[in-house]
């Protein structure tokens, strides 16, 4: 045994340990036998398995000369009589043999005996590789789509199929590079074989090569896919290699110096999980990026898009309401002893008051000074609740009132409202009558009972006194939910009202077309016949549909009605944002059923905008409609251009950029070739334009960046901290990315830039690990070495705690030392905002509603839910891309998705009050609860136990967070007394925290069910924030950080063991590095 093996322990360290070798104490001298092509691949074999064995490094591991005072173990290879004049020392090891055959054997052996040190050699081959037809992107070299590849198969085994093909002799600098990269290889991987690198006459079959050679040697390689690397003179670069096999394979060529140069920038080149983070080859992929930009819409059609605007005026119903007590009135006897108005409008209080002594002024100017006049004007939005507040509560408010009852109807009509359709108007009666009152709200009780005579009647006593009886009924009218399509079923919505009694006696009852009904029935009867008409042009005139149809497709309501708080938590009487949710969810409706009629499935409408303006007062109100068609291939032309990177040379100080432009066939190239070449970049410029090639439809373009390497620009400074990050209010889209600015620079946290959303702005990712000491750190090691938990926030724009919790949880764990302990034994990823332009569009509602639920932000730029874009290659929407690519980076062991619900209730009465698709969410039903998976299995499954097992850990983690314990046992409560309790087969939810199962349409977009081999559990936490500011969203972030924190904390708790295995081959030897899956959690 060579005397390194058996210092392993001194040589390779675990310096903050956390169980795992993270730095190599050892540096490796090479005299000149080392440049004979034997002994450099057996060379490169020991430098890239010294580099498998560690997580990280500083480069150069292999050097020349006098040992650096850095190391503290030296290894000197080399014929016997290159060690004439080197004395042996203390730390000093020596690998010599007396001919350079003998000592190429000699290093192979001693790499296969570290390797093999604490790993299992098997009979059996790994698996069965990648894939043909796998191609690498060169921005991702040394990540998963560059040169490693997971199996298919099995995704946690990642393969590194390349051998390095020496095919020159290289000067002993040279052959040091080559050496060093070899090593940041290994480094890198976590699958190496041995042999590992083969000089030219020795090269193995069916495998695909890294070519390390010098430029004046290419003819030994020569084949036609090369040619055009001729066409500029370039010192020393790394090249794609299209293979007809179906590999792309490297080529790392150059003069001697500039091999040396492409190697050593290789060799130290910095990166993330995802790419290279090198400021040269950021400014290339800007330059792509510029590229594919100028090209937008190239193929698309040329015209312009086309709007449709409508603008409807809504006339005040206020001034209809006086019109008819007037004529009335007129026709009345001079001599009446008392007046009875009792009227309905949708108008705020201050504007009802406003009305009603209008109504008195009107009265008193008809004549009858001494006659009796009694006028209450209530809101025909929620008008028992409106009758309850502003007459029962201030006729029993004096009366010492210490039990109320509330008795109401059954609704029996059939239609999409629930049977406890008028319990459910009044909410949260019981609450605002508790506080006004000074009683407690459960001496405030709810009885149903068919056999009254009016819908509400309540009761009050004092004592056993019954000190106050009275009843009303709002009025309702039955209209089809979408007319198109009248088997959906009926609603019945409120109208406004007038009643009038002349001495007792009822003299007229009818109705009063209020605002509201005005814009639905501009809406029913005007807008969707003609969005109707509009998707059956698309369809007769256009061979191929633009998908989405629309652009977008805005309502914009103007009308003075702002939010009236009722001082329970987040509830308040809007109907403006009740239309906002009905605009919504009824034209998704619409479009959902037009579009299966008419085939078009995969169709979808485009984003719905209801904007809402609440303090309009210029006018009575005013609906304007826009409709905005979207040329064809909008959503398409990034997949109909496609620019690749195959090579990056240096030439002195300018950079040269090989790419291949690949678009539609036929005169297209021609006209995009031309386009390219009139193209105009501020850092590169295109020098050559190659013919077409075939069988690939487009053509080579090479561009050169002059003096980029002198103007190389460097990272982010280093900040003291991060940007403070706000808990008590919504983050928008462009402060977001100065907080993620922030942490660039930051130790332990890696700021990625994960790629453009449909609308073309940049997602970003804080990947935390424990800071390493070394330049070089193995993210793929640090991903089969350590759990990793991945966190995904704001899917949903509209559910904004999210982004808060996510971004606070990035800030603990760079700033404070007790967090930042925990990345000792667990990755976290954190994606803190998923869904960029669902922000921006609810940044621009949020000016006007700033809190209200706002679903219509809910979706992406196209107005569509993308959860099963995920597991579609060719998905359109790029922030689909980013969950499923973080995923197959870091195999997360658990992943959770921070998402949430109304933060107040969610009532759309054209749609029958409670929406009819979404009961559950009608009011919270808690404050937080999680959906676990898995929970469906039989009770002993090991899934379901760990399932479970993860609940009551956060749950016991929660249970001292008494904000979030209250605040759900009271949200609880109020949904039993208001729904629950009146259904059926409804459960009562006790205390602490609530887990149901993970409902099975979101089954299909989990991980855990997709992948159980890999990540034991996906959850989703869900916290009531559409949308929420102060300090209730101040709670909601707290729920989420905290459940984020225990699972980091459980992760902490288990133990992980991870195993080198070796695998025979044909020819050599198999590594891998392997840690175990399914998730064992500890016992309490």
């Amino acid at each position: 045994m060579h005397p390194l093996i058996k210092d392993f322990h001194k040589i390779f360290l675990d310096l903050d340990r956390d169980g795992f070798v993270d730095s190599v104490n050892l540096q490796i001298h090479l005299f000149s036998s080392s440049c004979h092509p034997e002994v450099l691949c057996a060379v490169m074999d020991l430098s890239a398995a010294i580099g498998f064995e560690t997580m990280g490094m500083s480069p150069p591991l292999v050097t020349e000369g006098q040992k650096g005072s850095s190391w503290g173990y030296h290894l000197y290879i080399g014929l016997d009589h290159e060690f004439e004049t080197l004395p042996p020392n203390r730390g000093i090891y020596f690998l010599k043999e007396s001919d350079k055959t003998s000592l190429a054997q000699s290093i192979r052996n001693l790499s296969l005996s570290l390797l093999s040190r604490n790993g299992r050699i098997l009979g059996k081959n790994a698996g069965k590789g990648f894939k043909k037809g796998d191609n690498i992107d060169l921005l991702r070299l040394f990540s998963i789509g560059g040169l490693f590849h997971p199996e298919p198969q099995k995704p946690w085994l990642v393969h590194f199929p390349y051998r390095i093909l020496l095919f020159s002799s290289l000067e002993l600098r040279t052959a040091i590079e080559a050496a060093n990269f070899s090593s940041r290889l290994g480094l890198e991987t976590v699958q190496l074989s041995l042999p590992f690198a083969f000089p030219w006459g020795s090269r193995p079959k069916r495998v695909p090569f890294i070519y390390v050679g010098k430029r004046e040697d290419l003819d030994r390689i020569r084949l036609r896919r090369l040619r055009h690397l001729d066409a500029i003179a370039w010192d020393g670069g790394v090249f794609l290699i299209p293979s007809q096999e179906g590999f792309s394979e490297i080529l790392i060529s150059g003069t001697e110096k500039g091999l040396q140069r492409i190697l050593r920038y290789l060799s130290t080149i910095p990166t993330n999980s995802k790419e290279i983070k090198d400021p040269i080859l950021r400014a290339v992929k800007k330059f792509i990026r510029d590229l594919e930009d100028s090209c937008k819409g190239f193929f698309s059609s040329s015209s312009s898009s086309e709007k449709i605007i409508r603008e409807f005026l809504l006339f005040d119903e206020r001034k209809e309401v006086l019109k008819i007590l007037k004529e009335r009135l007129k026709e009345s006897d001079s001599q009446i002893g008392s007046i009875e108005i009792l009227t309905m409008v949708v108008r705020p209080l201050r504007e009802r008051r406003r009305l009603e002594s209008e109504i008195k002024k009107l009265l008193r100017g008809l004549g009858g000074s001494s006659t009796k006049i009694r006028v209450v004007v209530l809101n025909a939005y929620k008008p028992g609740l409106s009758w309850m507040r502003e007459v029962v509560l201030k006729e029993i408010l004096k009366k010492g009132v210490d039990r109320v009852e509330i008795t109401f109807k059954p609704f029996k009509e059939k239609g999409l409202e629930e049977e406890e359709r008028w319990l459910q108007e009044i909410y949260p009666i019981d609450e605002i009558l508790s506080r006004r009152l000074g009683i407690s709200k459960d001496r405030i009780a709810f009885k149903k009972d068919s056999r009254i005579k009016e819908v509400y009647r309540v009761c009050a006593w004092r004592g056993k006194e019954k000190v106050y009886e009275g009843e009303f009924s709002p009025k309702w009218e039955r209209k089809d939910y979408l007319p198109f399509f009248p088997k959906l079923g009926k609603a019945h919505p409120w109208i406004g009202w007038i009643n009038l009694k002349i001495d007792g006696k009822e003299v007229m009852s009818r109705k009063v077309k209020t605002w509201m009904e005005q814009v639905w029935e501009t809406y029913q009867k005007g807008l969707l016949p003609l969005l109707k008409r509009q998707v059956d042009r698309l369809c007769t005139s256009s061979s191929s549909l633009p998908n989405p149809l629309f652009e977008a497709i805005r309502f914009d309501l103007f009308l003075n009605y702002p939010a009236e708080g009722l001082g329970v938590d987040e509830e308040r009487i809007s109907p403006l944002e009740a239309l906002h949710e009905e605009f919504y969810f009824v034209t998704l409706e619409f479009f959902s059923r037009y579009l299966k009629r008419k085939g078009l499935t995969k169709f979808s409408a485009g984003r719905i905008l209801p904007i809402i303006h609440p303090n309009e007062r210029k006018t009575n109100g005013k609906l304007r409609f826009t409709l905005i068609h979207r040329p064809d291939g909008f959503f398409r032309e990034k997949e109909r251009i496609k620019i690749g990177l195959e090579g990056v040379a240096f030439r002195g100080s300018d950079l040269l950029v090989h790419l291949f432009v690949e678009g539609e066939g036929g005169g297209g190239i021609d006209r995009l070739r031309k386009r390219m070449r009139d193209f105009k970049h501020g850092v590169f410029r295109i020098e050559r334009i190659d013919y077409k090639e075939k069988p690939k439809r487009g053509f080579r373009l090479i561009a050169i960046g002059s003096n980029l390497i002198k103007r190389r620009q460097f990272l982010n400074k280093k900040q003291l901290s991060p940007i403070k990050i706000p808990t008590e209010r919504p983050i928008g889209y462009k402060e977001y990315l100065k907080m993620i600015r922030s942490f660039e620079g930051r130790a332990g946290v890696n700021v990625v830039e994960e790629g453009d959303s449909s609308a073309g702005f940049p997602i970003y990712s804080l990947e935390h690990s424990f800071p390493s000491l070394h330049s070089l750190t193995s993210q793929l090691k640090g991903a089969v070495f350590k759990p990793t938990f991945f966190i995904n926030c704001r899917h949903h724009a509209n559910e904004v705690s999210s982004t808060n919790a996510g971004l606070r949880l990035s800030s603990l764990l760079v700033t404070n030392l007790r967090f930042l302990r925990w990345l000792k034994r667990v990755n976290v990823v954190i994606n803190p905002m998923e869904n960029v332009d669902g922000v921006n569009t609810l940044e621009e509602m949020l000016r006007w509603t700033p809190r209200d639920k706002l679903h219509a932000a809910r979706y992406n730029w196209a107005g569509q839910e993308y959860y099963l874009e995920y597991f579609n290659p060719r998905t359109p929407f790029g922030e689909a891309r980013v969950k499923p690519e973080i995923w197959q980076r870091w195999f997360p062991d658990i992943c959770v998705d921070n998402h949430g619900f109304p933060s107040h209730e969610w009532e759309q009465p054209f749609s029958g009050y409670s929406p009819f698709r979404f009961r559950e969410w009608w009011i919270p039903k808690a404050f937080f609860f999680i959906y676990l998976p898995f929970l469906e299995e039989k009770k002993g499954s090991k899934r379901r136990e760990r399932s479970e097992k993860l609940g009551k850990w956060i749950s016991s983690f929660l249970l001292d967070e008494e904000g979030i314990i209250k605040r759900n046992q009271t949200f609880a409560e109020r949904y039993w007394k208001y729904r629950g309790a009146w259904m059926s087969r409804s459960q009562k939810m006790g205390e602490g925290i609530f887990t149901f199962p993970l409902q099975k349409r979101f089954q299909k977009s989990n991980f855990s069910y997709r992948y159980p081999s890999i990540t034991s559990i996906e959850f989703i936490t869900e916290v009531a924030d559409e949308v929420a500011y102060g300090r209730f969203l101040r709670e909601c972030v707290k729920a989420h950080l905290e459940t984020n924190l225990s699972v980091i904390r459980l992760l902490n708790s288990c133990h992980f063991p991870v195993k080198k295995k070796g695998y025979k081959r044909k020819g050599g030897v198999e590594f891998f590095w392997h840690r175990e899956r399914g998730l064992t959690f500890p016992q309490k």
